[in-house]
């Protein structure tokens, strides 16, 4: 296997554990719209979104992970509106 086959074997990998993880995030998410709705709640917690986004910057591709966390949160709160 050359370098490139074995470089992107890795990424099924953790792509695979990622679909998983996120699917457990979208399954939570979804769970915390509806207690949210039943409590009357706002669906927008920006100060969680924001505790979020401060843990990213210690990473090396910070600027990546938060673009890809402020979707997750688009596609969160379209969840929770349903």
């Amino acid at each position: 296997m050359d370098s490139l086959e074995k470089m992107r074997a890795e990424i099924d990998i953790i792509d695979e554990a990622l679909i998983g993880l996120l699917n457990d995030r979208f399954r939570i998410t979804d769970e915390i719209g509806k207690y949210k709705k039943k409590m009357s709640m706002p669906l927008v917690h920006s100060k969680r979104e924001n505790e979020i986004l401060a843990k990213l910057e210690s990473f090396e591709f910070r600027n990546e992970l938060k673009e890809l966390y402020q979707y997750i949160f688009i596609i969160s709160k379209e969840q929770q509106r349903k």
